[in-house]
């Protein structure tokens, strides 16, 4: 390839011998021609724009020498303003304590509530001690036909909750489930079709 590009172009002898020639041919153009007669009179220039002022020199200046710095200190973060609710949970709380045993769950076995003495009734009260000891009999009971199975709640009221809603959501889902699922796939398979 290199080759090729060195057969077309020409050599330094022969560029300078070109330039010879035409210089020598112009010489011999000029000495041939007649003088011509009267030379014509030139159009009149067009008047050049007000040279430009030139930029004064400017005094070559010095560098100085370099002073390194200290570099500067972080600046400390601004403190948090008052009235914006802080999310995050504060993470210098004290860790939380290890989880308790569980202990075996036994049927509980309500006490039978003291009788309310006469003389400690107070008058201001908007219910009778007899009534207000019929509702305490209804609320243990309430809470004595809903065992609590330890095994799945880690005796937090969520973890109560989650155990009183789990057969409540298996039944739904039982119920509900299959005619979600068919619904999503025919629409699916619908949209599928559709396509083609």
């Amino acid at each position: 390839m290199d080759d090729v590009q060195t057969e077309k172009e020409p050599t330094m002898e022969e560029i300078l011998a070109s330039i010879r020639r035409i210089i020598s041919e112009d010489e011999e153009s000029e000495k041939t021609e007649p003088p011509a007669a009267a030379p014509q009179p030139a159009p009149e220039p067009a008047p050049e724009p007000a040279p430009e002022p030139e930029p004064e020199p400017v005094a070559a200046v010095e560098p100085e020498p370099e002073v390194f710095a200290p570099p500067p200190e972080p600046e400390p973060e601004p403190e948090p303003v008052a009235d914006v609710f802080d999310l995050t949970p504060d993470m210098t709380a004290e860790p939380e304590p290890a989880p308790a045993p569980e202990p075996p769950v036994a049927e509980p076995q309500a006490p039978e509530p003291p009788a309310p003495d006469p003389a400690a009734v107070d008058d201001d009260a908007l219910v009778s001690s007899a009534t207000a000891e019929r509702a305490h009999t209804f609320f243990d009971q309430l809470a004595g036909d809903m065992p609590i199975h330890s095994s799945q709640s880690d005796g937090t009221l969520e973890g109560v909750v989650r155990s009183m809603l789990r057969p409540m959501l298996k039944e739904w889902l039982d119920q509900n489930l299959p005619a979600i699922v068919e619904d999503v796939v025919e629409r699916e398979v619908r949209r599928i079709r559709n396509r083609r």
